[in-house]
């Protein structure tokens, strides 16, 4: 991933890719239904040894002003998938595009498994 650059009068403006993962991935967990980005092998090993990683859960791709995002996440047991695939999808571009001027072309979301946390406490209490 390359930072991205904006040419101005004054100057120029450099977003950087782990700015981006940031934005993104604090708009994917806003998103109702979202329980985790998931992370990868690579990436649970980086956290083991301790290393910071902005972008888990995320790839993404910049080229030309322009942004494609995979993101990988759990979904809370209990939720439409569709639907919450569909609000991460509108709410992470409009966060990019908002904050960065850049054009979100893709948000591909990829459910990597389901959180059943809380399903045991839900089924005690409709007894």
């Amino acid at each position: 991933m390359e930072d991205k650059d904006h040419n101005q009068e004054t100057g120029e403006l450099r977003i950087s890719p782990e700015a981006i993962a940031v934005i993104a991935s604090t708009a994917v967990m806003q998103v109702k239904g979202v329980s985790a980005l998931a992370i990868g092998r690579m990436e649970d090993l980086t956290e083991r040894v301790g290393m910071r990683n902005p972008g888990k859960g995320l790839r993404l791709e910049i080229k030309n002003n322009t942004v494609s995002i995979d993101v990988h996440i759990i979904v809370h047991f209990g939720c439409r998938i569709p639907d919450v695939a569909r609000s991460i999808q509108k709410t992470v571009k409009g966060a990019i595009e908002q904050m960065t001027d850049l054009h979100v072309t893709a948000v591909n979301v990829l459910v990597q498994g389901i959180d059943f946390s809380g399903t045991q406490e839900r089924l005690i209490s409709e007894d």
